[in-house]
């Protein structure tokens, strides 16, 4: 009898170093809406001339997805993860230099954002789709996302009181430094190809490519998955447009809140520390709710919960919108936390399910670049009605009636249209 080959997956080990990687990441997004007063009360702008900076650095983030997803879907993931990683690390070094808002707008909103983009949900998707099996993608995605609401947990308090005691420029200064470190340590672990012994897919998967073998899926012709999946032609179905309102919908919420929730906080009377406390637990809320609904999605589907995390949302919203107390706030902010990256691992699902795992970075990255292009715009949008009104009622009832919307909208995604629509367009049936 031959001798029987251990199977160890290496994809553990890169999965968890990007869950730290994705830790100092997740510090460094969550942490400008704690300087984000500070700062401006130092240079005398306005809500929406500072907000500029991070709408544009959600564009950024927005517009690098999709060519970073082409990239890791075809070149290597190592190079790719070091070439994004120096240029965000470089932004971030530079923010505590900056004089002006250009200067603020090129660091975080430019450099920043690309790097973001490029180092975060692509890279993540192209990982585990190419180490791990389809069973377990909702899951892991999930707990590769866990790292962003860890980072925003367990680093804000500090990032809170290393700006109220010695100012936002030191606070990015350290954030800056450590993140460069775990960078140096996940690029000397990054590997771009599993062998026989090192992955949950392996004989199934093309190691370089990351593309399966036929086997069964809702979106192919007879039952095989189509190789030819590409990004055009999803785009000829109804179910790519309606996930991409929902994440439309999704990102101009999240980011709105996510910039404006401590100012919302020090606007009923929390104190800068405190405000930067009930953020990170927001963070906490988000990595028991990324963390249930990627597990939920693997085993029920991805539609509900997607459904349920915008129904949450509605409900909390008008609890906040009844009442103006601090208190009512906080619970807001932690119950909105928990639906917050619900819907990131569960895209990766969708897309797996609809059109296979070929071109899987690049389909999420482009359902996510408008998540985060919305986002850009929603956290600008908020610091308009802000500076128009002197109040965020506005903003907050216009995320209500959206994710209502957005509610009924994830249970209309259909299951099977995808291999009708590719089958009828392309006749490969």
């Amino acid at each position: 009898m031959g001798d029987k080959i251990i199977k160890f997956n290496y994809g553990w080990v890169i999965l968890t170093s990007l869950v730290v990687f994705l830790f100092m990441t997740g510090a460094i997004r969550f942490s400008y809406g704690i300087i984000f007063k500070p700062m401006l009360g130092e240079f005398g702008w306005s809500r929406t001339a500072g907000s500029w900076a991070y709408g544009l650095n959600m564009l950024s983030f927005a517009l690098t997805l999709p060519i970073s997803g082409y990239l890791y879907d075809r070149y290597s993931h190592k190079r790719l993860l070091l070439f994004f990683g120096v240029i965000m690390v470089s932004g971030v070094l530079a923010m505590p230099y900056v004089q002006s808002l250009w200067q603020l707008i090129v660091c975080y909103g430019v450099l920043a954002g690309v790097g973001f983009g490029g180092t975060s949900m692509t890279l993540l998707s192209a990982v585990v789709s190419r180490w791990f099996s389809s069973s377990r993608i909702g899951t892991l995605m999930a707990v590769g996302l866990a790292g962003v609401s860890l980072g925003q947990l367990l680093m804000l308090p500090f990032v809170s009181w290393a700006t109220a005691t010695f100012g936002w420029r030191q606070a990015f200064s350290i954030l800056g430094l450590i993140t460069a470190a775990v960078l140096v340590i996940v690029f000397s672990l990054m590997r771009d190809r599993p062998t026989e012994t090192e992955s949950d897919q392996y004989p199934t998967s093309d190691a370089l490519t990351g593309r399966e073998e036929p086997q069964a899926n809702p979106a192919s012709c007879n039952g095989a998955i189509s190789e030819a999946f590409s990004i055009t032609q999803a785009m000829r179905t109804v179910s790519f447009w309606l996930i991409c309102l929902v994440y439309i919908i999704c990102g101009f919420s999240d980011f709105l809140v996510d910039l404006h929730i401590v100012p919302m906080l020090t606007e009923r009377g929390a104190s800068l520390v405190g405000s930067g406390t009930v953020k990170a637990l927001m963070g906490g809320a988000s990595f028991l709710g990324v963390l249930f609904f990627g597990w939920v999605s693997d085993k029920v589907g991805s539609r509900v919960p997607l459904s349920i995390s915008f129904g949450i949302r509605v409900l909390i919203l008008a609890m906040v919108l009844l009442s103006d107390d601090a208190l009512a706030m906080q619970l807001f902010a932690i119950f909105y936390g928990f639906t917050f990256l619900a819907s990131a691992p569960i895209v990766t699902v969708l897309m797996r399910e609809l059109y296979g795992v070929k071109n899987i970075a690049m389909l999420t990255g482009s359902v996510i670049f408008l998540h985060h292009a919305a986002g850009g715009f929603g956290s600008i949008v908020g610091s308009l009605l802000f500076d128009s009104s002197g109040s965020y009622q506005i903003a907050l009832v216009t995320v209500m009636v959206l994710s209502l919307a957005a509610t009924a909208m994830s249970l209309m995604i259909p299951k099977n249209e995808a291999q009708t629509s590719v089958c009828a367009a392309d006749t490969v049936c």
